[in-house]
């Protein structure tokens, strides 16, 4: 039973590193799904301020995820027997008696050092280039098409939705900000844009109105649906001899 004691030590470790490797990865998945989800919300939100004020903005795709997590485990066993004698004499009937007194011990001793390594990997490209040539498709129209929303075409169909620039002179209605303390206070404790849109930017806070919230889900899956234009090939700058 002791033979054996050390290497059931070390299979017991081995499967609950093994297990624990599992739910990791299992973890590491549930929770890129939600970075991607914020991910995106994030990026629609800042290009839409920044088109909202006619600034320069790029939308840029998540084009693969990977988790990779890894357990390894090292460990070292000792076992063995240790002798000690003592000499000494014993009075035993009134006569000395000298006795040896013989003591063996069988210690066992374990340690273990585990090590996890955990990669997570995020590949994104930028939506650049020509689109495929229908303008109501293009990923940057539609931007453009929802800042120029106002509540009289809100809850038009998507194909309908304006594709001028007039918002950038009469004022944007589909993306506001406050900037004021009281107001972004008001705003704060209020209900009245679309949950999960509130960004801070500098000294204002931008949001979208709540009675946009079904265009702003339009967007949204128009956004994440839309064909994107192939990728533009990489030139390779020529290569150099040096003799």
């Amino acid at each position: 039973m002791r033979a054996n004691s050390p290497r059931a030590f070390i299979c017991v470790l081995a499967l609950v590193s093994s297990s624990c490797t599992t739910t990791h990865v299992q973890w590491d998945a549930v929770q890129m799904r939600k970075h991607v989800i914020a991910y995106y919300n994030d990026e629609i939100m800042d290009n839409l301020i920044r088109g909202s004020k006619g600034e320069l903005f790029v939308h840029v795709d998540i084009t693969g995820l990977s988790a990779l997590a890894g357990s390894k485990l090292s460990a070292s066993v000792g076992s063995g027997e240790s002798v000690a004698r003592t000499h000494g004499p014993t009075v035993v009937a009134g006569a000395i008696v000298n006795t040896i007194t013989r003591v063996v011990t069988t210690p066992f001793t374990a340690s273990v050092t585990p090590e996890r390594t955990n990669n997570l990997t995020i590949a994104s490209t930028p939506v650049i280039g020509k689109g495929t040539g229908d303008e109501q498709q293009n990923i940057y129209t539609l931007y453009l098409s929802f800042l120029n929303l106002t509540k009289s075409n809100k809850d038009k169909d998507l194909s309908q939705w304006p594709l001028d620039y007039s918002y950038l002179r009469r004022g944007c209605c589909s993306v506001k900000s406050v900037c004021t303390s009281e107001a972004r206070s008001l705003l704060r404790n209020g209900e009245g844009y679309v949950p999960g849109t509130l960004r801070s930017r500098g000294d204002c806070l931008y949001y979208i109105p709540k009675e946009y919230h079904v265009a702003y889900l339009k967007l949204c899956k128009a956004l994440l649906t839309r064909e994107r234009p192939k990728p533009p090939s990489v030139l390779q700058a020529p290569a150099v001899l040096i003799n």
